[in-house]
């Protein structure tokens, strides 16, 4: 019933809407669901399954629009219901590898498998255990043999922007982003859904980079160029050619939305953290990461179907990131 998950190191293993504090080893305690009878947990699945359409806006805007809910029964057969999108849920990357030695996060473990979890609604209740779902749903999903996901985190977004307008029952679908690595192909951003129907499914990939040893650093996800769309933002190989690739998702392909641009770099081989983030001021989304020197922090943005950036004020580094995201006057 209850899995233990232990905490790798901070960087490398990182919770969405949720990161260990410096030196904090500890885990969010799970929330423990309501026993209920065999006959009452039916028709909580039924009950889940009919309400999947149902639309729903939250306060926060990474959850507006309509998200299923879930009914899951762990392998106590004790039943709770939730949106897998809302605060108590966690995509995390798990089953640890040191099979390809790359290291360029900082060490060599890099990991298997993405798992969705279930913390406490309190971020500030702590503990060492977390609920995995059960009940033969799928919502765990391992790469084979020669691949890895090599990344510090998964990024949660929606396909579109969500508005209040969305139409019922047809919301914007959540879905994740993450570096994954071919030990002979080098690395790939790739596209994940998730549901309660379904649970993961991968359903776009970027090329291979085209060799072993070969990366990609995540850099941004934002609607770059004002179509309504989500859009991914990622420096290839940011040790070497330090190229800005941007691509949006349009069924199942990634399609580039702007000529790549060399002279981006938002990570140094070791470091278990990505330099770049995303601000909107002005009403203008821009991209901030360093230079290819990493000398100087960019905000970089699409103007005329290109590229085009300019040199900031602020440190390239994440406290300078922060700071650019204040939008100062």
């Amino acid at each position: 019933m209850i899995a233990k998950v232990p905490f790798v190191m901070q960087g490398k293993k990182l919770l969405e809407k949720w990161e260990p504090r410096s030196g904090d080893t500890r885990l969010p305690a799970p929330r423990r669901a309501r026993s209920a009878p065999p006959s009452v947990r039916r028709l909580v699945l039924i009950f889940g399954t009919v309400l999947a359409a149902m639309p729903f806006v939250s306060d926060s805007p990474v959850q507006a629009g309509s998200d299923p809910l879930c009914a899951i029964k762990d392998t106590n057969g004790d039943v709770s219901i939730f949106r897998w999108a809302d605060s108590t849920s966690r995509v995390t990357l798990e089953q640890p590898t040191e099979t390809y030695a790359h290291a360029v996060l900082g060490d060599g473990v890099e990991y298997r498998s993405l798992n969705l979890r279930r913390w406490s609604d309190s971020e500030q209740a702590l503990g060492e255990e977390a609920i995995n779902f059960a009940d033969g749903l799928p919502f765990k999903i391992a790469l084979p043999e020669r691949r890895v996901f090599e990344d510090i985190k998964v990024r949660r977004f929606h396909r579109r922007i969500p508005t209040l307008q969305s139409d019922f029952g047809q919301g914007p679908s959540q879905m994740l982003a993450v570096a994954e690595t071919d030990f002979d192909l080098g690395a790939q951003l790739a596209v994940y859904e998730v549901d309660c129907i379904t649970g993961f499914k991968k359903v776009a990939a970027t090329p291979h980079i085209g060799r072993a040893y070969r990366w990609l650093a995540p850099a941004g996800i934002a609607d770059f160029d004002g179509d309504g769309l989500n859009d991914i933002a990622y420096v290839e190989t940011p040790h070497l050619g330090k190229i800005l690739k941007i691509v949006t998702l349009k069924g199942d392909q990634l399609v580039p939305i702007v000529t790549p641009r060399a002279g981006f770099s938002n990570h140094s081989i070791g470091e278990d953290f990505i330099t770049s983030g995303v601000r909107e001021c002005a009403g203008r989304v821009e991209l901030l990461t360093p230079d290819a020197a990493r000398t100087t922090l960019m905000a970089v943005r699409i103007e005329g179907g290109e590229i085009v950036s300019e040199a900031t004020a602020f440190e390239p580094s994440l406290e300078g990131i922060a700071a650019a995201q204040r939008c100062p006057g």
